[in-house]
């Protein structure tokens, strides 16, 4: 008698229905763990897309530089060895600039409306680099000169704040 073979001559499948359905779990569970490392990993490049469209609009350089896209596509496809070919790859490279300018552009306009509104101030940049200056020269002083500068900063900081009418008291 076949092993598939039941005592009444018709054929048993579940043993290999069984080893199927585990089969079919493990490869599952697998897809699932590289779908939370591809959230993370895209979450990262995300974040660094954002952190360099902040230093570029600091730097006043022009944050969309199709030039440089050319680039990270070209690399991307270098970088591809299947199965996905490599209009597959550009297509996904493409739409993941595309999520990232759509999320630059809403971070620059939810920032600009809490600006507007008064709700945070941009700090002139030399008050920021000479506060941060001072910052790092008391650091690598004593502790006991940190503690006494370390309040009357906390005090200045607190003080400066925006008004509503764009003045800072």
């Amino acid at each position: 008698m076949d092993s598939n073979e039941r005592s009444d001559g018709r054929n048993d499948f579940r043993g290999e229905s069984v080893a199927l359905a585990d089969r079919l779990k493990r490869f599952r569970d697998l897809i699932d763990r590289y779908d939370v490392e591809i959230v993370k990993l895209l979450n990262l490049r995300t974040q660094a897309a954002l952190e360099l469209g902040q230093l570029k609009e600091e730097a006043g350089l022009e944050t969309y530089q199709p030039n440089r896209e050319k680039v990270v596509l070209e690399q991307v496809r270098n970088a591809n060895n299947g199965p996905l070919n490599n209009d597959a790859v550009t297509r996904l490279f493409e739409r993941i600039i595309d999520e990232n300018r759509n999320l630059e552009e809403f971070e620059k306009k939810r920032f600009n409306a809490a600006y507007q509104n008064g709700a945070i101030c941009r700090i002139d940049k030399r008050i920021f680099q000479l506060l941060i200056r001072r910052l790092i020269q008391v650091l690598s002083r004593s502790l006991k000169e940190l503690a006494l500068w370390d309040s009357g900063l906390l005090v200045a900081l607190l003080l400066w704040r925006r008004e509503p009418n764009g003045q800072r008291d």
